[in-house]
């Protein structure tokens, strides 16, 4: 059966994983960007390469 405890530790380590993935990217450490759109556009673009790299492996 699944508590809530469970589902909690599961997910926040889901977010903490992706959020270290996408720490990998220099470019999302500081916001450089003036527009919110641009900075979201940036972090889908690291997002997609990083799926990429772990496809090619």
């Amino acid at each position: 059966m699944v508590t809530r405890a469970t589902l909690n530790s599961d997910s926040n380590w889901v977010v903490e994983r992706t959020v270290s993935w996408l720490a990998g990217c220099r470019r999302l450490h500081c916001r450089y960007e003036r527009r919110a759109d641009h900075f979201a556009s940036f972090v889908a673009i690291a997002a997609a390469l990083i799926c990429y790299r772990r496809l090619t492996k």
